[in-house]
């Protein structure tokens, strides 16, 4: 603040326009390094990479731009991963008494940890997808439906306020026929990770 201010009190007395110019770039500078040091501190890809760009436009240090650079890359790595562990982790099943919408035990305490995650990814939309054995469509559909909203009422008791959507899909190769399954819905252009899960 106080450089601009001596910079703008330079252009009112008329002082040598190269230098003025010298001393907006300094501050443009270092507000861009202020930039990436933040998005670097908060493992934000997209603003960091719209710094590096601004950095190689304004034709900076290309020095810092390489780290900058270096950065950007392990800290995109490290989001993959990020991603990739968190929909293992939210894939789990999560297990119900044979036939109802009642959570058994092992099921209730994949709740809770599921629910411990996704705190920490407030802004991360989730799919529940719910299964059943039920021979009947029907009946299959809705015990599958209850089951997946049976999931979001708890987590929602729990304290999770992500935005969360439920399917009935009643029975599926692939699945244990009286589980839930999470499914994460990556938002593109978003920041989700509010720590390091």
């Amino acid at each position: 603040d106080k450089i601009q201010d001596a910079v703008d009190d330079a252009e009112l007395k008329k002082v040598d326009e190269a230098l003025i110019a010298e001393a907006k770039s300094l501050i443009y500078e270092e507000a861009l390094l202020t930039e990436m040091d933040n998005a670097i501190e908060r493992c934000d890809v997209d603003t960091l990479e719209e710094a590096i760009e601004l950095w190689d436009k304004a034709e900076f240090d290309p020095l810092v731009k390489a780290d900058a650079a270096r950065v950007f890359q392990e800290i995109l790595a490290k989001e993959i991963e990020c991603k990739e562990n968190l929909e293992q982790f939210l894939r789990r099943e999560i297990t119900f008494k044979q036939g109802t919408t009642e959570l058994d035990a092992p099921g209730e305490e994949m709740v809770r940890e599921v629910a411990d995650m996704l705190q920490k990814f407030p802004d991360l939309a989730v799919e529940i997808h719910g299964h059943s054995t039920n021979e009947a469509r029907e009946a299959s559909i809705q015990t599958s439906l209850g089951r997946a909203e049976r999931v979001q009422e708890r987590l929602e008791e729990l304290g999770v306020d992500n935005r969360m959507m439920t399917k009935g899909w009643a029975s599926h190769p692939q699945v244990r026929r009286k589980s839930v399954r999470i499914f994460p819905r990556w938002g593109p252009g978003r920041t989700y990770f509010k720590e390091n899960p």
